[in-house]
């Protein structure tokens, strides 16, 4: 049996929806990027900088994978052409290609953009927009720290660490640390990246190249140096359990969560399986009824002192942390088994009552899967296509990733709150829409289909006041 389709959208909806995103969420974005310094010669310049970036966020949105499909959808067309000037405020002769964009990213000094995706995501933050992404046990906010690979290559690229094949290949990498904003309810806004990359004074024979966990810890040490007194609870794998890390965490003032694995610290294995043999835990059972049967969720919790690895030198001070984890089992309506799972985390949150148990994991304790399995699953399948090198020289890797990411917050605002019900109303003349755009389209694929039919037919339209808008997100 098909699935009912969804009614159709005022026409230009997907256009004027992201456009109108962008005014409402990001109203100082094109005056920000005004102040980029720009390395290229006035004289010879036919775009600006607010024309060129405008042109490869219609890109991503569009969900084109390649400047020359961009080049191919979007050139020489008119109506594109004036809906990116209308956009970002500075028409242009014509649609920029590809090369010219990838010029200008080239030598356009990564902290730029880098600057104006952490100054837009914190001001949602400090206009209280981001409090679905806060913690009920000690109302912190939730950051989720996670590393991707973006491209690899044999031709040398910058930003990029190495790795030697068993056939002599020499192969480049480039790998990112994205911190992001999340909540349980698959919200994320990435705002701030570290790129894993070997410095040019690098020297292979007597250095270690670049690694996740050095990114990690320059990029906690640069979000405490920019926002002193944010209160947090990060997110991290099994990666990280490492007394270094918690120490610093300790020291930050912040909380952790860090997924456990039996054979990461095999010292503080050995310390659990004494604790939990001696009954040294506090345990809860929960039961929810199904429509198909039920489902039986276990909790432990197991107060301990982190001292292993680093933690043993002379000098260190453990660190108190409890071990939690949850064990899900759901069963049919025989009370047979159909599916088991056990969820571990080790973490600064104190945990002593069955409520607090069952809260963590409600709210912190299975929430860093969103930027793993949703954040990076979207950007690099079902629309942003962040494994495609749209530029290597120069500055244009990092400057392209963290456009992106621009992006990327655009479709989470747009397409995860009630938005589209105001545009339809305010913008569009009226339209019976409701729910939102990622319910309407049910694909980030149709959405950016539609939305490259609106940039090359219709006429973009913004609404010049906003004050009657109330947003929430749609987290049901």
């Amino acid at each position: 049996m098909s699935r009912p389709q969804s009614p159709p959208l005022p026409s230009g909806q997907v256009m004027d929806l992201y456009a109108n995103a962008i005014a409402y969420f990001m109203p100082d974005l094109w005056d920000m990027i005004r102040q980029f310094a720009d390395q290229r010669k006035p004289q010879c310049c036919l775009y600006s900088a607010p024309n060129l970036i405008a042109t490869a966020l219609m890109g991503y949105l569009s969900s084109l994978p390649s400047f020359r499909q961009i080049d191919r959808a979007l050139g020489g067309d008119p109506n594109v052409m004036d809906n990116i000037g209308s956009l970002c405020g500075s028409p242009a002769p014509a649609v920029a290609r590809g090369e010219t964009i990838n010029y200008y990213l080239a030598g356009l000094a990564e902290h730029w953009l880098a600057d104006v995706l952490e100054h837009t995501v914190f001001n949602l933050l400090k206009a209280k927009r981001l409090e679905v992404c806060r913690e009920r046990l000690a109302d912190t906010i939730l950051v989720a720290a996670d590393g991707t690979g973006l491209t690899s290559t044999t031709r040398p690229i910058a930003h990029s660490t190495t790795r030697h094949h068993g056939d002599g290949t020499l192969a480049y990498h480039a790998y990112v640390l994205l911190l992001s904003f999340v909540s349980p309810h698959g919200i994320i806004l990435p705002f701030m990246r570290e790129f894993v990359e070997n410095g040019d004074d690098y020297e292979p024979e007597f250095q270690k190249q670049d690694c996740e966990l050095k990114a990690q810890t320059k990029a906690f040490a640069l979000l405490k140096k920019n926002h002193p007194m944010l209160r947090l609870t990060v997110l991290l794998d099994a990666l990280s359990l490492n007394y270094d890390m918690m120490d610093m965490f300790r020291h930050y003032g912040w909380h952790f969560c860090i997924s456990h694995a039996e054979d990461k610290v095999p010292g503080l294995r050995d310390q659990l399986a004494k604790k939990l043999a001696a009954g040294e835990f506090r345990t809860t059972v929960q039961e929810i009824p199904g429509k198909n049967g039920k489902t039986i969720q276990t909790y432990r919790a197991v107060d301990i002192k982190y001292a292993f690895g680093k933690g043993r030198e002379p000098g260190a001070i453990a660190v108190p942390v409890t071990y939690v984890e949850m064990k899900r089992v759901i069963l049919d309506d025989n009370n047979q088994e159909v599916e088991s799972k056990k969820y571990s985390r080790v973490t600064s949150h104190v945990i002593k009552t069955p409520n607090q148990m069952v809260t963590f994991f409600e709210d912190i304790g299975c929430t860093r899967w969103v930027e793993e399995n949703q954040g990076f699953n979207e950007m690099k399948n079902l629309g942003l296509n962040i494994e495609h090198a749209y530029g290597t020289k120069g500055e244009a890797l990092k400057n392209h990733f963290t456009l992106q990411m621009i992006a990327f917050c655009i479709m989470q605002l747009a397409g995860k709150t009630n938005l589209i019900e105001l545009v339809a109303r305010d913008v569009n003349g009226g339209g019976n829409v409701s729910g939102s755009l990622r319910i309407i389209f049910k694909s980030l694929a149709a959405t950016a289909r539609a939305f490259l039919n609106n940039l090359k037919n219709q006429a973009l339209r913004l609404l010049e006041d906003y004050s009657s808008w109330r947003i929430r997100w749609l987290t049901g």
